[in-house]
């Protein structure tokens, strides 16, 4: 029987400050490409934890995404909402994502394990 890899604990592997910022910076640049391609697509939804139809606007995300409360169980989340193709867009083919990518291959590289796809 072949064993379980040895685990990998990230957290001792933190990235620089410099990657963090670079990640951020283009998941913002990202978040408004999507908004621009796809935000004709979003559709309004009811509240994903209890399903209520009644929730309060939040300060926009990036002042393009809107953000609501639910008021019957406080949870907070985008509306309207992203549609698939938006979303399968972003997790795909966004460059945010192959930045992060590339820094998991960094990580696992050094301990000689996975790859993932970027």
């Amino acid at each position: 029987m072949k064993s379980s890899p040895k685990y990998i604990s990230f957290l001792k592997e933190n990235r620089a400050k410099k990657q963090a910022v670079e990640i951020y910076d283009q998941r913002i640049k990202d978040s408004s490409d999507v908004y621009e391609r796809f935000s004709a697509d979003f559709y309004t939804r009811d509240c994903p934890v209890c399903g209520s139809d009644h929730h309060y606007d939040e300060e926009k995300f990036n002042g393009q995404y809107g953000v609501v409360t639910c008021y019957k169980c406080k949870s907070m989340f985008v509306n309207p909402t992203p549609s698939m193709e938006a979303l399968d867009y972003y997790y795909n083919n966004s460059e945010c994502n192959k930045l992060l990518g590339n820094l998991y291959n960094q990580r696992g590289a050094k301990f000689g394990y996975f790859a993932v796809s970027a």
